[in-house]
């Protein structure tokens, strides 16, 4: 196997750091990218939230008036009875 003069090792240990350096450089974009996709996700999530919970609102409205329990439709019965 052959030495390695100090010049040589000083050589390879900095190439070694330059490599480090720039594999952190690019671990830290890859991080940046990362946390932009997760931010349009939780977006995303949230408008899937809300849109679930207006479907909800929106079905037991129709519930309601169906059966009934709308105000505006329960005067709208007393006056039917009463005209009947």
């Amino acid at each position: 196997m052959a030495r390695r003069t100090s010049v040589q090792m000083v050589d390879f240990y900095q190439e070694q750091v330059k490599k480090a350096e720039s594999n952190i450089k690019k671990a830290k974009e890859r991080l940046e990218k990362a946390k932009e996709r997760l931010d349009i996700a939780k977006g995303k999530v949230e408008i899937v939230v809300q849109l679930q919970e207006a479907q909800k609102e929106y079905k037991e409205l129709r519930e309601k008036i169906r059966s009934g329990d709308n105000p505006k439709v329960i005067k709208l019965k007393q006056k039917e009875k009463e005209v009947l």
